[in-house]
């Protein structure tokens, strides 16, 4: 891995994050509702900061969804302008892996999906591993079902998830993105054609 870009705007705690040889850099964007009109200067903001130009990136990585329609539309096309004025590939990966835990064990990260219920994705994580199933779309009371086998329940929404399933007796942990533990898993998919990226919106 070289110099990578990743981009997360799908969920309620957009990102993006800088990964050279030497360094990782983090900028979250404290209001997501701002993205859209900061997200070109916090990114030419991070590559003067340690002496790059956006020729230097080697790859895109995207944040795919689920997410809000115009939030992933902002990541989307600011990755795809990169990688054909560059030539370079997009990477994408489910936005939910951003959201992993801290401690090893058995957890499950949340998405508000409004009226659908939540969408969510099940993982494990170990001393020198991260696995994950599927992510899927499902109603309160199956999140529920699901979350209380869990160690952990993480969500960036955690606020409006707990407001939703108050009727269940159930409690969710503040998600905050945690990149570095699944940059390994994402290259594994580098070979994915940037043709192909499927942008779930919520």
């Amino acid at each position: 891995m070289n110099t990578v870009l990743v981009i997360e705007t799908a969920s309620s705690k957009p990102f993006i994050y800088l990964k050279t040889k030497d360094k990782n850099i983090f900028y979250p964007f404290l209001d997501s509702t701002k993205v859209s009109s900061s997200i070109h200067g916090a990114i030419d903001h991070i590559l003067k900061k340690e002496g790059l130009i956006p020729g230097d990136l080697d790859s895109i990585y995207l944040g795919n969804g689920p997410g809000s329609y115009t939030g992933m539309r902002v990541g989307a096309s600011i990755a795809f302008s990169f990688s054909y004025s560059l030539n370079i590939p997009i990477v994408p990966f489910c936005s939910l892996m951003a959201f992993t835990p801290k401690s090893n064990g058995s957890f499950i990260t949340v998405f508000d999906a409004r009226s659908a219920g939540v969408y969510l994705l099940e993982g494990e994580k170990t001393e020198n591993n991260i696995s994950f199933k599927e992510p899927k779309k499902v109603c309160m009371q199956t999140f529920f079902e699901i979350g209380k086998e869990k160690d952990f329940i993480l969500s960036p929404d955690k606020d409006k998830l707990e407001k939703k399933a108050e009727s269940l007796p159930i409690s969710i942990d503040l998600a905050t993105p945690l990149i570095d533990q699944i940059l390994p898993i994402i290259e594994q998919n580098k070979g994915d054609e940037k043709k192909n990226i499927e942008l779930l919106y919520v």
